[in-house]
Protein backbone atom coordinates (compact mmCIF):
# COMPACT_ATOMS: atom_id res chain seq x y z
CA UNK A 1 0.00 0.00 0.00
CA UNK A 2 1.58 3.41 -1.33
CA UNK A 3 2.14 5.34 2.22
CA UNK A 4 -0.40 8.42 2.15
CA UNK A 5 1.85 11.82 1.33
CA UNK A 6 1.77 14.46 3.51
CA UNK A 7 0.89 17.76 2.61
CA UNK A 8 1.72 21.06 4.58
CA UNK A 9 -1.17 22.27 6.23
CA UNK A 10 -2.38 25.43 5.41
CA UNK A 11 -3.88 28.12 8.15
CA UNK A 12 -6.69 30.14 7.86
CA UNK A 13 -6.97 33.47 6.64
CA UNK A 14 -6.64 35.80 9.26
CA UNK A 15 -10.17 37.78 9.31
CA UNK A 16 -10.35 41.47 9.76
CA UNK A 17 -10.27 42.77 13.62
CA UNK A 18 -13.93 43.25 13.81
CA UNK A 19 -16.64 40.87 12.46
CA UNK A 20 -19.39 42.98 9.67
CA UNK A 21 -21.63 42.72 12.65
CA UNK A 22 -19.17 44.55 15.18
CA UNK A 23 -18.36 46.96 11.93
CA UNK A 24 -22.11 47.21 11.68
CA UNK A 25 -22.57 48.23 15.35
CA UNK A 26 -19.64 50.45 15.78
CA UNK A 27 -20.64 52.90 12.45
CA UNK A 28 -24.38 52.77 14.68
CA UNK A 29 -22.35 54.51 17.42
CA UNK A 30 -20.61 56.64 15.98
CA UNK A 31 -23.28 58.32 14.24
CA UNK A 32 -24.93 58.24 17.82
CA UNK A 33 -21.77 59.97 19.14
CA UNK A 34 -21.74 62.34 16.40
CA UNK A 35 -25.45 63.08 16.54
CA UNK A 36 -26.57 62.49 19.32
CA UNK A 37 -26.98 59.72 21.89
CA UNK A 38 -30.68 59.20 21.57
CA UNK A 39 -30.33 58.85 18.05
CA UNK A 40 -32.24 55.68 17.07
CA UNK A 41 -32.44 52.81 14.05
CA UNK A 42 -35.46 55.09 12.36
CA UNK A 43 -33.80 58.56 12.89
CA UNK A 44 -30.76 57.69 10.55
CA UNK A 45 -33.13 55.37 8.14
CA UNK A 46 -35.15 58.27 7.75
CA UNK A 47 -32.06 60.56 6.85
CA UNK A 48 -30.87 58.23 4.52
CA UNK A 49 -34.00 57.97 2.79
CA UNK A 50 -35.14 54.03 3.56
CA UNK A 51 -37.35 52.31 6.45
CA UNK A 52 -35.88 51.12 9.80
CA UNK A 53 -36.20 47.53 9.09
CA UNK A 54 -34.08 47.81 6.25
CA UNK A 55 -30.98 49.72 8.14
CA UNK A 56 -31.43 47.49 11.39
CA UNK A 57 -31.14 44.27 9.39
CA UNK A 58 -28.71 46.10 7.20
CA UNK A 59 -26.09 46.54 10.74
CA UNK A 60 -27.14 43.08 11.75
CA UNK A 61 -27.72 41.17 9.03
CA UNK A 62 -27.37 41.11 5.38
CA UNK A 63 -24.46 44.21 5.34
CA UNK A 64 -23.17 42.20 7.51
CA UNK A 65 -20.59 40.74 4.58
CA UNK A 66 -20.14 43.66 2.45
CA UNK A 67 -19.23 45.49 5.46
CA UNK A 68 -16.13 42.95 6.08
CA UNK A 69 -15.57 42.70 2.39
CA UNK A 70 -15.55 46.25 2.30
CA UNK A 71 -13.43 46.85 5.42
CA UNK A 72 -10.48 44.45 4.27
CA UNK A 73 -10.75 46.08 0.79
CA UNK A 74 -9.86 49.44 2.47
CA UNK A 75 -7.44 48.12 4.30
CA UNK A 76 -5.13 47.40 1.50
CA UNK A 77 -4.97 51.82 1.12
CA UNK A 78 -2.89 53.87 3.47
CA UNK A 79 -4.98 56.01 5.72
CA UNK A 80 -4.49 58.74 3.65
CA UNK A 81 -5.59 56.76 0.48
CA UNK A 82 -8.72 55.87 2.32
CA UNK A 83 -8.87 59.55 3.50
CA UNK A 84 -9.08 60.43 0.00
CA UNK A 85 -11.04 57.73 -1.00
CA UNK A 86 -13.97 58.53 1.17
CA UNK A 87 -13.37 62.14 0.13
CA UNK A 88 -13.91 61.69 -3.85
CA UNK A 89 -17.22 59.40 -3.21
CA UNK A 90 -18.98 61.00 -0.08
CA UNK A 91 -20.79 64.51 -0.29
CA UNK A 92 -20.82 66.75 2.45
CA UNK A 93 -23.21 67.10 5.13
CA UNK A 94 -23.94 71.46 5.76
CA UNK A 95 -24.53 72.20 9.46
CA UNK A 96 -24.07 75.17 11.86
CA UNK A 97 -21.81 73.01 13.17
CA UNK A 98 -19.63 72.46 9.78
CA UNK A 99 -16.11 74.05 10.06
CA UNK A 100 -17.16 76.51 6.74
CA UNK A 101 -19.58 77.85 9.00
CA UNK A 102 -18.40 77.34 12.68
CA UNK A 103 -15.78 79.62 12.82
CA UNK A 104 -17.44 82.39 13.33
CA UNK A 105 -18.94 81.58 16.92
CA UNK A 106 -21.06 85.20 16.89
CA UNK A 107 -22.54 84.44 13.04
CA UNK A 108 -23.50 80.79 14.14
CA UNK A 109 -25.20 82.47 17.50
CA UNK A 110 -27.44 84.77 14.93
CA UNK A 111 -28.14 81.56 12.68
CA UNK A 112 -29.69 79.35 15.98
CA UNK A 113 -31.36 82.41 16.53
CA UNK A 114 -33.00 83.05 13.39
CA UNK A 115 -33.68 78.86 13.21
CA UNK A 116 -35.53 79.17 16.19
CA UNK A 117 -38.40 81.28 14.93
CA UNK A 118 -41.63 79.25 14.61
CA UNK A 119 -42.55 81.55 12.08
CA UNK A 120 -41.65 84.27 9.14
CA UNK A 121 -39.36 84.59 6.36
CA UNK A 122 -35.67 84.21 6.06
CA UNK A 123 -33.83 85.43 2.50
CA UNK A 124 -30.23 83.76 1.90
CA UNK A 125 -28.45 86.16 -0.57
CA UNK A 126 -25.22 86.06 -2.04
CA UNK A 127 -22.99 83.26 -3.90
CA UNK A 128 -25.44 80.42 -4.97
CA UNK A 129 -23.22 77.18 -3.87
CA UNK A 130 -23.11 78.95 -0.49
CA UNK A 131 -26.51 80.29 -0.41
CA UNK A 132 -27.20 76.43 -0.65
CA UNK A 133 -25.04 75.60 1.49
CA UNK A 134 -26.48 77.58 4.25
CA UNK A 135 -29.83 76.76 3.54
CA UNK A 136 -29.19 72.79 3.47
CA UNK A 137 -27.32 74.16 6.83
CA UNK A 138 -30.44 75.50 8.36
CA UNK A 139 -32.51 72.27 7.28
CA UNK A 140 -30.08 69.92 8.77
CA UNK A 141 -29.92 71.70 11.80
CA UNK A 142 -33.33 72.17 12.84
CA UNK A 143 -33.88 68.15 12.73
CA UNK A 144 -30.96 67.67 15.15
CA UNK A 145 -32.00 70.42 17.61
CA UNK A 146 -35.80 70.04 17.72
CA UNK A 147 -36.70 68.11 20.21
CA UNK A 148 -39.04 66.01 18.51
CA UNK A 149 -37.09 65.66 15.40
CA UNK A 150 -39.52 66.85 13.32
CA UNK A 151 -38.58 66.60 9.51
CA UNK A 152 -38.61 70.17 7.42
CA UNK A 153 -40.50 70.37 4.01
CA UNK A 154 -39.05 72.14 0.83
CA UNK A 155 -38.29 72.43 -2.57
CA UNK A 156 -34.72 73.10 -4.58
CA UNK A 157 -33.96 73.34 -7.84
CA UNK A 158 -30.49 72.65 -7.31
CA UNK A 159 -29.88 68.65 -7.04
CA UNK A 160 -28.24 67.23 -4.13
CA UNK A 161 -24.69 67.04 -6.09
CA UNK A 162 -22.19 67.79 -3.90
CA UNK A 163 -24.00 67.52 -0.14
CA UNK A 164 -26.10 65.70 1.35
CA UNK A 165 -30.46 65.51 0.49
CA UNK A 166 -32.66 67.35 3.09
CA UNK A 167 -35.18 64.69 4.01
CA UNK A 168 -38.51 66.27 3.09
CA UNK A 169 -37.10 68.43 0.34
CA UNK A 170 -38.48 68.21 -3.12
CA UNK A 171 -35.75 67.96 -5.66
CA UNK A 172 -36.59 68.94 -8.95
CA UNK A 173 -34.66 67.31 -12.07
CA UNK A 174 -31.70 68.63 -13.51
CA UNK A 175 -31.90 71.00 -16.60
CA UNK A 176 -35.23 71.42 -16.18
CA UNK A 177 -37.02 74.13 -17.93
CA UNK A 178 -38.22 77.39 -16.57
CA UNK A 179 -41.48 76.55 -17.45
CA UNK A 180 -40.86 72.76 -16.16
CA UNK A 181 -40.10 74.67 -13.17
CA UNK A 182 -42.78 76.46 -12.69
CA UNK A 183 -45.25 73.79 -13.56
CA UNK A 184 -43.80 71.33 -10.95
CA UNK A 185 -43.52 74.10 -8.48
CA UNK A 186 -47.24 74.68 -8.74
CA UNK A 187 -47.83 70.41 -8.64
CA UNK A 188 -45.44 70.08 -5.11
CA UNK A 189 -46.70 73.49 -3.16
CA UNK A 190 -49.93 72.06 -1.91
CA UNK A 191 -47.68 69.53 -0.19
CA UNK A 192 -45.89 71.96 1.22
CA UNK A 193 -48.40 74.29 2.27
CA UNK A 194 -50.55 71.05 4.25
CA UNK A 195 -47.58 69.08 5.37
CA UNK A 196 -47.10 69.16 9.55
CA UNK A 197 -43.56 70.68 9.20
CA UNK A 198 -42.82 74.12 10.84
CA UNK A 199 -40.10 74.62 8.19
CA UNK A 200 -40.22 75.24 4.68
CA UNK A 201 -36.91 75.61 2.29
CA UNK A 202 -36.86 77.27 -0.81
CA UNK A 203 -33.62 76.95 -2.96
CA UNK A 204 -33.99 79.02 -6.08
CA UNK A 205 -37.63 78.60 -6.35
CA UNK A 206 -39.36 80.99 -8.73
CA UNK A 207 -41.47 83.46 -7.29
CA UNK A 208 -44.63 82.38 -5.48
CA UNK A 209 -45.21 85.89 -3.41
CA UNK A 210 -48.25 85.58 -2.32
CA UNK A 211 -47.87 81.85 -1.63
CA UNK A 212 -44.72 82.52 -0.04
CA UNK A 213 -46.14 85.05 2.37
CA UNK A 214 -49.15 83.27 3.31
CA UNK A 215 -47.29 80.52 4.30
CA UNK A 216 -44.91 82.62 6.16
CA UNK A 217 -47.40 83.12 8.38
CA UNK A 218 -48.23 79.91 9.62
CA UNK A 219 -44.60 78.35 9.26
CA UNK A 220 -40.80 79.28 9.17
CA UNK A 221 -40.07 79.81 5.50
CA UNK A 222 -36.15 79.64 4.64
CA UNK A 223 -35.39 80.86 1.11
CA UNK A 224 -32.54 80.95 -1.10
CA UNK A 225 -32.53 83.80 -3.70
CA UNK A 226 -30.23 85.57 -5.90
CA UNK A 227 -31.99 88.58 -4.20
CA UNK A 228 -34.48 90.15 -1.81
CA UNK A 229 -37.79 90.11 -3.66
CA UNK A 230 -39.70 93.08 -3.89
CA UNK A 231 -42.37 92.57 -0.44
CA UNK A 232 -45.54 94.80 -1.05
CA UNK A 233 -45.42 97.03 1.65
CA UNK A 234 -48.74 95.79 3.41
CA UNK A 235 -47.39 92.13 3.37
CA UNK A 236 -44.08 92.88 5.06
CA UNK A 237 -43.12 91.10 8.36
CA UNK A 238 -42.30 92.75 11.82
CA UNK A 239 -38.27 92.63 11.98
CA UNK A 240 -38.22 90.07 14.71
CA UNK A 241 -39.68 87.44 12.52
CA UNK A 242 -37.93 88.57 9.48
CA UNK A 243 -34.48 87.99 8.16
CA UNK A 244 -31.90 88.90 5.81
CA UNK A 245 -28.84 86.38 5.40
CA UNK A 246 -26.17 87.68 3.53
CA UNK A 247 -23.21 84.83 2.62
CA UNK A 248 -19.84 85.45 1.05
CA UNK A 249 -16.86 82.97 0.83
CA UNK A 250 -14.38 82.21 -2.02
CA UNK A 251 -14.22 80.39 -5.05
CA UNK A 252 -12.74 77.13 -3.14
CA UNK A 253 -15.41 74.58 -2.60
CA UNK A 254 -14.39 74.13 1.14
CA UNK A 255 -13.80 77.93 1.95
CA UNK A 256 -15.35 79.21 5.15
CA UNK A 257 -18.33 80.85 4.18
CA UNK A 258 -18.60 84.44 5.95
CA UNK A 259 -22.58 85.17 7.57
CA UNK A 260 -24.19 88.37 7.74
CA UNK A 261 -27.51 88.55 9.54
CA UNK A 262 -30.02 91.86 9.03
CA UNK A 263 -33.59 92.28 9.66
CA UNK A 264 -35.48 91.93 5.92
CA UNK A 265 -36.41 95.37 4.88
Amino acid sequence: MKPESKQPRLTQPIQPTFSGYAIGEQLHLALKAAHGEDLTYAQVADQIMTVRSTYHRWCRDVGVEHLRILTSLMELLTAEERMSFWGSVCRDRPSLRHPRLAHDANGIARLHAVLSKPNGITVITGPGSAATFVLTAFGIEFRRQDRSHRAVAGLSVHPPHTTIPVPGVHYLPPLTSRQEQLRLVREIWPLLDQSDAPVVLLDAVPDLVTEVLALARRKHVIMSLAQVPEWPPSRRFPAETAHHVTVSTSPHPSAPIEVKVDPLG
